[in-house]
């Protein structure tokens, strides 16, 4: 192998690791699972909810702020702060389901419920939420980062229904750490949020970077191959 390959192989290899690296740190810059309210306890580490998202559960169960772990446990520069006027949730059910869906917090109509999410990385995010399994209790209607988002009632058996028991926002931009979720109106008599999961969303780049690098790496050993 001559010199002028070896520099290829290792500028290949480097812009590999490069990508894979973007996309380690991306993947890691926000994995929240968030449990509000304490009537059922905490979901355990192997419950991943309707995204499969396994790992430690964060339980909310006052206005806060309250620092956020990630899941694996470890403490984030996140914090999070809920703005409602109950924290507990409702104990009607039981099964593997209800440990996120009873437990939640809520406002009595026309009343006001606010989540705040602060020390985020920057960038775009997915985010999953659930709502209350109580048969009283929507989310009602609510905006997050200014991108507003319709009311979902809830189940009534725990069982993980999109569009009924729960959803997904895709692609959130944060561009100053926060993420701001403000009840807008609608819904029933209560209104809150049973819990939410949030993922980082890779940059385009990142895969591109690591992608290109892979490709060439590829088609160096495919003309090795030829070579012999």
């Amino acid at each position: 192998m001559n010199t002028r390959t070896n520099r290829t192989n290792k500028k290949l290899i480097l812009l590999c690791g490069l990508g894979i690296a973007l996309l380690a740190n991306q993947a890691h810059a926000a994995l929240f699972n968030i449990d509000f309210g304490d009537a059922s306890g905490t979901p355990d580490a192997t419950y991943g909810a309707a995204i499969g998202q396994t790992g430690s559960w964060n339980t909310i169960t006052s206005a806060g702020p309250t620092a956020l772990f990630d899941l694996s446990g470890n403490a984030t520069t996140a914090s999070v702060s809920c703005i409602a006027e109950n924290y507990g949730g409702f104990y009607g059910t039981s099964g593997i389901n209800e440990r996120l869906a009873d437990d939640n917090f809520f406002s009595m109509a026309p009343g006001s419920w606010k989540v705040s999410i602060t020390g985020l990385e920057n960038g775009t995010y997915n985010v999953s939420y659930y709502a209350p399994i109580h048969p009283s209790v929507d989310i009602g209607n609510f905006t997050i980062n200014s991108t507003s988002v319709s009311s979902i009632p809830g189940s009534i058996d725990g069982s993980l229904v999109p569009g009924v028991s729960w959803d997904v926002i895709h692609n959130v931009a944060v561009t100053d750490g926060t993420m701001t979720l403000s009840y807008t109106g609608g819904g029933g008599e209560y209104n809150g949020l049973a819990g939410m999961q949030i993922s980082a969303v890779p940059e385009p780049a990142s895969y591109a970077v690591a992608f290109g690098a892979m490709c060439g790496i590829a088609a160096l050993r495919r003309r090795r191959t030829y070579s012999h």
